[in-house]
C-alpha cells in the first residue's frame, strides 16, 4: 500500500517465487514504499496483503468498463455492472473464510453486495475471516441489521462505495477486527458514496469505514487511500439539536428497511425492544489500534447528518452539503449538522425517562498519517481529524505527515468537558501522543472547538497550530500540559512512547531554546481587524519541558498591533501578561454536564484559570 498522500502508489505485484524468507517479485515496484520504521513507528510502514485464494467467486463482467460508469454515477451501471452476491439472512449461521471475491455486487442497487448480512439479527456464531474482496461493484462487506457478527482479517481492495458498511444504524455488538481497506472507489448507491457537497465541484467522499452505530468494536483495522478514512454519522435528532441537553430519548433511531422489519414482533424484537430504542448519538464506541493513511480529504470524520439509509431513486445526489435535506436523505448535510455526546445511560429504561452521565470516548493507539493537503475552507473541510463532538481522547496516538491538521467544531458541549477532563470548553484531547512532519505541516488548525494536549510531543512541524481559512478567531483555543517539542524533556530519550522516533534517524529534532518561534502561526489575513481575534489563545500549564520549565500557567494571544511579527512564539503570537478567559464558546452559554450535574465550577474558565 502507499505510504504517501498519493493513493495511486498502492500497487499490485505478482509473486514469482518464495525462497525461505525471501519473496521474489515478477517485476519491480513502481513506487517507493516506506519500511524503515521500527517499534511503535512500524505502523507507518507499508501494508502488504495477498489477494489470491484457492476458492474464487467472480463474474464475467468487464471491471475496466464498469468502473468509469460507477464513478460517474451513470445509471446504466445498473445493467452493465451486474455481478453475483451472497446474502446472509436471519436465523442462519455463516462462516466464510479464506475465499476470494471479485467483480461481484450490482452497481447502484441497494442491497446487492458481494458479502451481505441482510436484516440478519443475531449472528453470534457467524464470521467472515481472512477473505480477499477486491474490484467489486458495490462495497466490500455490508452489515445490515446484523448483531454480534465477527468480521476479521479481510482484505478489501478497490471496491466501489463505502467498503466496510453499517447500513441502517441498528447494528450493534459486531466486531470489526484487523481488516485492511485500500483505495475505495467512488460510486453512488447512496449519496455519500459519491459526494458530500453538491456545491463544491462534486468532490468525492467515499470512505473506508462507514459507521452508523458506535455500539460496535473496531480494532486493528487499516484504511489506506480513502477520501474519508473513517466516517461516523448516526441516526439522531434533526440538525441543530444537541445531545448536550436535558432532552431525553431523541438522539437515536433506525434507518431503512430495519424500521418495519424489527418493529414486527415476528422478528423476535418488536417496537418496544431496546434495539429499536437505541440512542446512537449518546453512545460511546470501542475504537482502538486503527490506522488511517493517505486520506485524500479527511482521516477520521465525525459529522454530516443523514436522515435515512435509502433514497427514493438511485442515484440521488441533490442537497449534499446543504443545511436541510431536499429529496435525498442519504446526502450528508453540511458540517456542524451532526452531534455526538457519549454518555452512560440505561438503554432498557423508557427513552423519555432516561438520565445521562457524560463521559469520553477513548481512541487508543490510533495512527493517522500521510493525509493529503486538501482545502481547509470551513464548508468543505479536509483534516487529519474533524469532529463535531465525540468527546474523543486519543491515547498514544501518532499523527504523522498529514497535509492538514485536526479541526474541531463545538456542538454546544462547552460545559461537559469540565466533568471528564477537568476543563470546560474542550472538544477533543490527546495524551501520550506524537505529531510528526517534514517541515511544512501543522498539527492543529483552530476552528470553534478547544483542544487539550497532555504529555505529548511534536517534531518536524512548521508550526504546532494555526487557524483554518475563514476563521476570525472565534475559537476555544489549545491548552498544553507536560507537552513540548520532541527531545525537550530529558526523559524522552528513554521513554518508550517517544524514544523510537528520537533514535530513528528519520525525525528532525528542534534545538532547545528559551522561546518557541514556531509555536503557532496567527498571521492569517482573516484575523486582521476582526473582533473575534480577541478570543484566540494557546496556553501551557507548565512551560515546554526541561528546556522552558515554568511553574505556572502561561497564555499566548493574538498580537493585534503586529499580526505578522514573530516575538519568539510565532507570527502574530504574544504572551499575555495577565491571563484572562478568552474561550469564545464559554461554559455558561449552555450549562449541561449530565442529568442533575452542577456546571457552575466551569463557568467563564474558572476551572482553567484557577491553576494560573
Amino acid at each position: 500500500a502507499s505510504t504517501t498522500s498519493r493513493k495511486e502508489e498502492s500497487e499490485y505485484v505478482t509473486i514469482a517465487a518464495v525462497r525461505e524468507k525471501q519473496v521474489v517479485l515478477a517485476s519491480g515496484l513502481l513506487h517507493d514504499h516506506v519500511g524503515h520504521w521500527t517499534g511503535r513507528g512500524s505502523r507507518l510502514n507499508a501494508e502488504v496483503a495477498s489477494l489470491t485464494r484457492n476458492i474464487l467467486f467472480t463474474s464475467t463482467v468487464d471491471a475496466a468498463k464498469c468502473s468509469p460508469l460507477l464513478e460517474a454515477a451513470d445509471a446504466t451501471a445498473k445493467e452493465k455492472c451486474f455481478g453475483g452476491q451472497l446474502i446472509f439472512l436471519q436465523h442462519s449461521v455463516v462462516r466464510v473464510e479464506n475465499a476470494e471475491f471479485e467483480k461481484l455486487g450490482e452497481g447502484l442497487i441497494m442491497g446487492r453486495y458481494p458479502l451481505h448480512f441482510h436484516l440478519a439479527g443475531d449472528h453470534s456464531n457467524s464470521y467472515l475471516r481472512q477473505n480477499s474482496v477486491h474490484n467489486n461493484f458495490n462495497r466490500c462487506i455490508t452489515l445490515h441489521s446484523a448483531f454480534n457478527t465477527l468480521v476479521e482479517g479481510n482484505v478489501c481492495i478497490e471496491n466501489h462505495g463505502h467498503n466496510l458498511y453499517l447500513e441502517d444504524g441498528i447494528e450493534f455488538g459486531n466486531r470489526l477486527l484487523d481488516n485492511l481497506v485500500v483505495n475505495p472507489l467512488t460510486s453512488a448507491t447512496i449519496c455519500s458514496d459519491f459526494q458530500d457537497l453538491d456545491w463544491a465541484g462534486k468532490r468525492p467522499s467515499v470512505s473506508g469505514m462507514w459507521i452508523t452505530n458506535p455500539n460496535n468494536t473496531f480494532t486493528g483495522n487499516v484504511v489506506v487511500g480513502a477520501q474519508f478514512g473513517v466516517w461516523f454519522t448516526f441516526p439522531t435528532a434533526t440538525a441543530w439539536k444537541t445531545p448536550y441537553s436535558n432532552e431525553a430519548g431523541i438522539f437515536g433511531g433506525v434507518f431503512g428497511a430495519s424500521v418495519k422489519y424489527f418493529a414486527d414482533g415476528a422478528s423476535g424484537y418488536g417496537s418496544g425492544h431496546w434495539v429499536m430504542q437505541q440512542e446512537q448519538g449518546r453512545t460511546p464506541t470501542i475504537f482502538h489500534n486503527n490506522t488511517v493513511k493517505g486520506s485524500q480529504r479527511n482521516g477520521i470524520f465525525i459529522d454530516g447528518l443523514i436522515t435515512n439509509s435509502e433514497d427514493p431513486t438511485i442515484p440521488c445526489l441533490s442537497g449534499a452539503g446543504q443545511s436541510a435535506h431536499s429529496g435525498c436523505p442519504t446526502c450528508p448535510l453540511r458540517v456542524h449538522s451532526f452531534n455526538w455526546a457519549p454518555t452512560i445511560f440505561d438503554v432498557s429504561v423508557k427513552p423519555s425517562l432516561r438520565t445521562y452521565v457524560v463521559t469520553e470516548n477513548f481512541f487508543e493507539d490510533i495512527v493517522v498519517a500521510y493525509g493529503a493537503a486538501g482545502e481547509d475552507h470551513h464548508g468543505r473541510p479536509s483534516s487529519s481529524y474533524w469532529a463535531s463532538g465525540g468527546a474523543v481522547t486519543f491515547k498514544r496516538a501518532i499523527f504523522a505527515y498529514n497535509g492538514l491538521g485536526a479541526s474541531l467544531h463545538n456542538p454546544v458541549d462547552f460545559c461537559a468537558s469540565h466533568v471528564y477532563w477537568g476543563v470546560s470548553g474542550i472538544t477533543a484531547r490527546w495524551t501520550d501522543s506524537l505529531f510528526l512532519g517534514t517541515g511544512s505541516e501543522r498539527a492543529f488548525k483552530f476552528y470553534d472547538g478547544g483542544y487539550l494536549v497532555q504529555n505529548s510531543r511534536w517534531a518536524g512541524l512548521e508550526y504546532l497550530a494555526d487557524t483554518r481559512s475563514e476563521s476570525n478567531g472565534n475559537v476555544n483555543g489549545l491548552i498544553l500540559e507536560k507537552s513540548a517539542p520532541l527531545g525537550w524533556f530529558d526523559s524522552d530519550a528513554s521513554d518508550t512512547l517517544f524514544q523510537w522516533a528520537m533514535t530513528s534517524g528519520h525525525v528532525t529534532l528542534q534545538s532547545r531554546s528559551s522561546t518557541l518561534p514556531n509555536l503557532a502561526d496567527w498571521s492569517s489575513d482573516w484575523l486582521v481587524g476582526q473582533w473575534e481575534n480577541a478570543n484566540l489563545f494557546l496556553a501551557t500549564m507548565d512551560g515546554f519541558g526541561d528546556a522552558i520549565p515554568w511553574s505556572s500557567y502561561h497564555q499566548f494571544v493574538y498580537n493585534t498591533a503586529s499580526p505578522s511579527r514573530n516575538s519568539g512564539w510565532g507570527p502574530g503570537v504574544v504572551e499575555e501578561a495577565t491571563p484572562t478567559c478568552r474561550m469564545f464558546y464559554q461554559c455558561g452559554y449552555t450549562n449541561w454536564c449530565g442529568t442533575g450535574v452542577d456546571c457552575t465550577p466551569g463557568f467563564a474558565c474558572k476551572d482553567l484559570l484557577s491553576s494560573s
